[in-house]
This record gives structure tokens, sequence and C-alpha cells, in this order.
């Protein structure tokens, strides 16, 4: 059984070109938790001004850190 803690939403432009790192912050009140799940969800398709116009888009996440 999860709890939904909170959502962070991305505000890079859609349209800024190349690669890119932006740090996602969640604070939250301390308390006990055991498991932590995180759901990212990209655009789906790549839009038609972009070089993979049509493919797949993708999302990569590097680190997740829980202090």
């Amino acid at each position: 059984h999860f709890k939904e803690l909170g959502t962070v939403n991305n505000t890079i432009n859609a349209k800024k070109d190349g690669g890119i790192t932006k740090d996602f912050v969640l604070r939250i009140p301390k308390q006990k938790i055991r498991y932590l799940r995180v759901i990212a969800k990209n655009r789906g398709v790549c839009p038609a001004w972009h070089t993979g116009a049509g493919e797949p888009a993708w999302i990569f996440a590097d680190e997740i850190w829980v202090e």
C-alpha cells in the first residue's frame, strides 16, 4: 500500500535542445518510510521539431537521493 507524498512537475522548455541536467526536489515532513516508489513520465512521442520526430521519447534518471 503506497501513499502519495506529492508531485513535482517539469519546468524545462520542451524545445530546449541538447543534454539537460535537472534536479527535481520534493520536500516532505520527516516520517518513517520503508519503501519509496518514484514514477516519472515522458512525453510519449518526440514532437515534429525534434530530430527523433515520431519516435518514442526517452527519459533517464541517474540518481535518487533520500535524506
